[in-house]
């Protein structure tokens, strides 16, 4: 696997693309960010988790338990992302900034940006969980 500073912000926007398109969204949420980045048990999201003392596996079921699948509806007309998605990918850029790193926002940054927000589903869930 790639370490966090090689696997793009495009790589992840990718895979959350795909992961809101199984279930049949025609957008980007936060919830399809927090799969994207904690699914993968060699990276950091996923790690810092179990660190947590949660179990990430879980963690994931119970946000797509909580994702009703789609009904082919475009909630955002022209627009990909939820508005609470764009806030937390503001974030990660200002924390890539913050970093010296113009326009090279890491998964980490999406970590950290999404943990930052507070009011995603997936921080609620996390929270319930006892993080």
């Amino acid at each position: 696997m790639l370490p966090p500073a090689d696997r793009t912000l495009k790589d992840i926007l990718v895979l959350a693309r795909q992961i809101a398109a199984q279930q049949n969204h025609h957008y980007m949420g936060t919830e399809h960010l927090f799969v994207a980045l904690a699914a993968d048990p060699d990276r950091y999201p996923h790690n810092y988790i179990g660190q947590q003392g949660i179990n990430p596996a879980h963690a994931i079921a119970h946000i797509q338990r909580m994702i009703e699948p789609g009904d082919g509806k475009v909630l955002w007309e022209g627009h990909p992302h939820s508005p609470r998605f764009d806030v937390v990918l503001n974030l990660a850029h200002d924390i890539a900034l913050e970093d010296g790193r113009e326009n090279l926002v890491n998964e980490k940054d999406l970590w950290e940006a999404l943990l930052e927000e507070e009011d995603n589903l997936p921080v609620h869930i996390l929270r319930r969980m006892g993080m």
